[in-house]
C-alpha cells in the first residue's frame, strides 16, 4: 500500500460511517481494497443475504485520490447477492475527506 491510499484509508475510516442503510438494509462496512496504480482504495460494506440468493448484499465505495488537483473521485455502487446486477448510487468527482462523512446520505 503506497502513502497516498494509506492516508485515504486512514480518513476514510474515521470520517465515513462503519455502517450504512441502502435499500431499507444494513450494511456493514468490512474490508478495503488497494490499487496502488490507480490511486484507489474500495471499501466493502456486506448486508443481508436475499432469500435464494448465492451471495450477499454488497455497497462499495471506490475513493480514487486525483494529485492534479488534490481532490478524490467516489463511485457509490451496489451489488444484489441476488440477480448479481450492479447499480451505481454516486459518482462524483472535485470531492475533498471532509465528504467521506456523505456517504451514508448518497446511498439513496
Amino acid at each position: 500500500m503506497n502513502d497516498i491510499n494509506r492516508e485515504t484509508a486512514r480518513q476514510f475510516e474515521l470520517l465515513a460511517p462503519e455502517d450504512v442503510a441502502h435499500g431499507g438494509y444494513l450494511f456493514k462496512r468490512v474490508a478495503a481494497l488497494y490499487d496502488d496504480e490507480t490511486d484507489t482504495v474500495r471499501f466493502d460494506y456486506v448486508g443481508r443475504h436475499q432469500p435464494g440468493a448465492n451471495f450477499r448484499d454488497k455497497v462499495c465505495v471506490a475513493v480514487s485520490y486525483q494529485g492534479i488537483s488534490d481532490t478524490y473521485t467516489i463511485v457509490i455502487q451496489a451489488w444484489d447477492g441476488k440477480t448479481e446486477e450492479t447499480t451505481v448510487l454516486h459518482s462524483g468527482e472535485g470531492h475533498h475527506s471532509e465528504d467521506f462523512m456523505e456517504v451514508a446520505r448518497w446511498l439513496f
